[in-house]
């Protein structure tokens, strides 16, 4: 493992749990790590960058926490008990202080990379704002109502990338109205168990994704570049595809068609269909 520190005047390491003093910000540059912890699997008192290297996080509590966390590229798999990747206000998790409460300084920022989380808690979440300009970034969010898939408290902003969020539907959230990349919010009537792909076409027959989540969900957050106001998209559950998945993600081969759940048309930057 490769990692540059700034400004570090402590670093205590628990089992593969990695902590950074209440002054300090960690950097990641070009690593390889695979992190099982008993408690959170990367977190900064203040500031988390990732600029690249391969992490994965096969046990946490909540995988990535800071007040800031930025990525900036890299490949990251995480689960977590409790918040995939979470910048909180209040105390962290392992009981050290994550400073101001005031909600503008705690920021989730991705500007590139992939980044896939299984989390039992909220999937992304912040007390203040997320920001996604690029990359891929995959969600399999709670199954229980308490939490959501996405979770801001002051703006979430999306201008490029592909995001596709699931999750439960009692805190169910798309990206907020002052992105400049289309968004939709599709509540299914009935969640969906494991497994059961999510698939979205134009209406012109053209696959935006199939998406095979890892457990149970409902409501489905998804925004890219290819959701164009004006057109009219089929949204389908069930069913089977061909081809071969990253994470569950299908963008190539056949899929046979199983229920016809909706169809709807891109109206505005944030389109809600059947959600509040």
């Amino acid at each position: 493992m490769k990692a540059t520190t700034t400004n570090l005047r402590r670093v205590l390491v628990s089992g593969l749990s990695i902590w950074i003093a209440s002054k300090d910000e960690l950097i990641i540059k070009s690593c390889t790590m695979n992190i099982a912890a008993g408690d959170d699997g990367i977190h900064a008192e203040t500031n988390l960058t990732i600029n690249g290297g391969t992490i994965s996080i096969s046990k946490s509590y909540e995988g990535l926490e800071g007040k800031t966390i930025t990525i900036n590229d890299g490949t990251i798999h995480l689960v977590s008990s409790d918040d995939g990747i979470n910048a909180p206000a209040g105390k962290g998790t392992g009981g050290g202080p994550m400073g101001s409460s005031s909600s503008s300084i705690y920021k989730l920022n991705i500007n590139g990379g992939f980044v896939y989380v299984d989390a039992n808690g909220d999937g992304l979440d912040a007390n203040g704002t997320i920001t996604i300009t690029n990359g891929i970034v995959l969600v399999n969010g709670p199954t229980a109502s308490g939490n959501g898939a996405l979770d801001y408290d002051v703006s979430f902003q999306i201008s490029g990338g592909f995001l596709l969020a699931v999750g439960s539907s009692g805190m169910a959230q798309a990206p907020g109205t002052t992105s400049t990349q289309n968004s939709v919010l599709v509540g299914l009537t009935a969640a969906q168990q494991a497994g059961t792909p999510i698939h979205i076409r134009s209406s012109d027959g053209k696959e935006i994704f199939t998406f095979k989540p890892s457990k149970k969900y409902q409501p489905v957050a998804f925004s890219s570049p290819t959701l164009v106001k004006g057109t009219t998209y089929d949204v389908y559950y069930g069913g089977s595809t061909t081809g071969t998945g990253t994470d569950g993600l299908y963008q190539s081969g056949t899929y046979k068609p199983g229920t016809k759940y909706t169809s709807f048309t891109v109206s505005s930057v944030v389109t809600k269909v059947n959600s509040r």
